[in-house]
């Protein structure tokens, strides 16, 4: 392709680009959500022991010594929802420090949102009516994760105990690694829904996935009617796993406990320390409304729009 061509090119998927922003911002201009722009460098950060945040030195402009850029703007928007906001979205930068592939770059565009007043199944309700607006017409459906999960390996995610993967593993896959062998109970689920599950998910239609087991709840709250059960739901389209929500966590002391767990993990795994952000504590502990919220990552709903190959291929810029 001549040097002309790259330019056509990248002009055409710029438009398309600003194009797709522009209809996510005028469907939640159309629905009274208030935009807002929070810090993507902060002196704290997530203590998921399965997301890493890159650390930046700051001495210079601070007394703190070390900052984070920001994997998503929860716990600045959450801030914000404690202070009577209301209902919010935006639209920016979030940084996560992993190996860049395919599917994965280390920044990306996310679009977060929450809507005070709604339960998790209302907030797919509202996700499906953005996919729509955004020209994806196919009907999404919906799988509680037990029930997916059961179809496809005849194990129950809610009960399962980690040998039971492990034997599983070893019946269906005859050189399975020592590596995937040695993962705890929950990533061994987590890996057999990879592998096993969401590839079977048609990617001509979008399929929400609800209702995931309690010990992948992170800041959703559990089910009232069924501890094992977490309201948390994720979204696939094209076969590309595109949005994570959940029905908000409100209680404190229990935000608190699964953070000094994650805490435990890490420590456990070798992983760097995170203290837990008392900034985000304190605004939980002052009370969100009720509300749910989601992620969703921009680049790879543009990709699944498009049919592109690649995350890079519809980024502005790329550095991998």
């Amino acid at each position: 392709m001549s040097h002309e061509q790259k330019k056509k090119t990248n002009l055409a998927l710029l438009k398309k680009r600003a194009q797709f922003l522009a209809d996510i911002r005028a469907y939640f201009q159309k629905e009274d959500v208030l935009e807002v722009q929070t810090p993507v460098l902060a002196p704290d950060t997530v203590t998921d022991p399965h997301t890493e945040s890159f650390p930046v030195a700051v001495d210079a402009i601070s007394e703190s010594s070390l900052y984070f850029l920001q994997t998503s703007p929860e716990y600045a928007m959450k801030r914000l929802l404690a202070s009577g906001s209301g209902s919010i979205y935006q639209i920016g930068s979030a940084f996560r420090y992993e190996v860049a592939g395919r599917w994965h770059q280390p920044e990306f565009t996310m679009l977060e949102w929450y809507r005070v007043g709604f339960d998790d199944k209302q907030l797919m309700a509202d996700v499906a009516r953005l996919l729509k607006a955004l020209s994806f017409n196919a009907e999404p459906v919906t799988y509680s994760y037990q029930s997916v999960f059961l179809d496809h390996t005849s194990l129950d995610p809610l009960i399962v105990s980690a040998e039971t993967c492990q034997a599983w593993l070893r019946d269906k896959q005859a050189n399975v690694s020592d590596a995937v062998l040695a993962l705890d109970r929950d990533e061994l689920i987590q890996y057999l829904f990879a592998t096993y599950v969401e590839v079977e998910f048609d990617p001509e239609i979008p399929t929400f996935v609800c209702d995931f087991p309690a010990t992948q709840a992170a800041l959703a709250r559990l089910d009232n009617s069924n501890p094992k059960i977490a309201k948390r739901f994720e979204l696939y389209v094209d076969g590309l796993e595109c949005a994570n929500g959940f029905y908000e966590l409100l209680d404190a002391k229990e935000q608190q406990k699964r953070f000094e767990r994650d805490q435990a993990l890490r420590a456990k795994r070798g992983l760097p320390h995170r203290d837990i952000d008392p900034v985000f504590m304190d605004a939980l502990k002052k009370g969100l409304p009720e509300c749910s919220g989601v992620a969703l990552g921009v680049d790879r709903l543009l990709a699944a729009s498009l049919k592109a190959q690649r995350l890079s291929d519809v980024m502005s810029l790329s550095w991998f």
